[in-house]
């Protein structure tokens, strides 16, 4: 019985960690989970987001204090590189940190005119 009661708890504490590899803090209460590209993912704090509370496959991220912009994909494209990933199978999603607004699902060009008018070169970006 002892054997069986320190099993599951010793599975219980080693789920409950966090195996990631690396955690990057954003804006807002934000958080970016480096794992490998099938299993980054961004998630979102502060009660953002609705639908969009984490976003999974994320392939590119680009962020500076005010805004959050972030492509990601489905699990089956998730291991091809951005360049390679169909335009139909791309999402994109900016965060707007001032706001408190999250935008998903936008198209490739309203996606690129955002970053673009506010992610300058300098901000810091994560590939």
């Amino acid at each position: 019985m002892k054997e069986k009661l320190l099993f599951t708890a010793c599975f219980f504490i080693l789920n409950s960690c966090n195996m990631s590899d690396g955690m990057i803090e954003l804006p807002g209460n934000n958080a970016y989970y480096v794992e490998g590209s099938c299993t980054n993912r961004l998630s979102l704090g502060g009660g953002l987001g609705g639908s969009c509370n984490l976003i999974e496959s994320v392939k590119d991220l680009k962020f500076n204090d005010d805004f959050i912009c972030a492509v990601s994909t489905d699990s089956i494209s998730c291991r091809l590189k951005l360049k390679d990933i169909p335009i139909e199978k791309r999402k994109y999603t900016v965060i707007d940190v001032r706001n408190g607004k999250v935008y998903c699902y936008l198209n490739k060009s309203e996606y690129l005119s955002f970053w673009q008018k506010y992610i300058l070169d300098e901000d810091i970006k994560v590939e």
